[in-house]
């Protein structure tokens, strides 16, 4: 980890994000990278900034174009959704409570390609839980996914529905 007061790192960016992942009450940078990698920087609160390099999200290479920030499984600490192109998955990351993330391998929501470009968490189903909604193109002609979450780490794929019908192009 470096500190700095500038950002100097050179890649292709998309989805950048203000968020307070370590509940320091300061606002850290998160970068979702087209190519080659995802970026994190944590605020230290005097100006400057360290470059996160050992986080499971800036270690995984992939085609991310979006990313959320959301307290999916409310304890308290804000996770980490990055979407991502084909031939990448997307990932869901837990924040750990101690600064860390895990990696979250079994769920609907990283078990195929959906070639997604952009995500929105709301709870449709007014049961307290959020869920996600991806906007997708590519690989999957257009069809957008709604996932319920159940409340207890996993998520459902809802099948049909209005919006999920619905096609855009790239």
């Amino acid at each position: 980890m470096t500190a700095t007061s500038a950002f100097t790192t050179r890649s292709i960016g998309t989805g950048p994000s203000w968020v307070d992942y370590d509940n320091d009450s300061f606002l850290d940078l998160f970068v979702a990278g087209h190519t080659p990698q995802n970026h994190l920087w944590r605020n230290n609160g005097d100006g400057s900034f360290t470059k996160i390099t050992n986080s499971a999200f800036v270690a995984d290479i992939g085609d991310s174009e979006g990313s959320t920030w959301v307290d999916y499984d409310n304890d308290g600490f804000v996770d980490l959704f990055v979407c991502n192109v084909a031939p990448y998955k997307n990932i869901l990351y837990r924040n750990n409570q101690d600064g860390t993330f895990a990696k979250t391998t079994n769920s609907a929501l990283t078990s195929t390609i959906e070639d997604s470009y952009a995500c929105a968490w709301g709870d449709y189903d007014n049961d307290g839980n959020l869920d996600l909604f991806l906007a997708n193109g590519g690989v999957t002609h257009g069809k957008n996914s709604l996932f319920r979450n159940n409340g207890n780490g996993t998520f459902a794929k809802i099948l049909t529905g209005g919006a999920l019908s619905t096609t855009w192009s790239t």
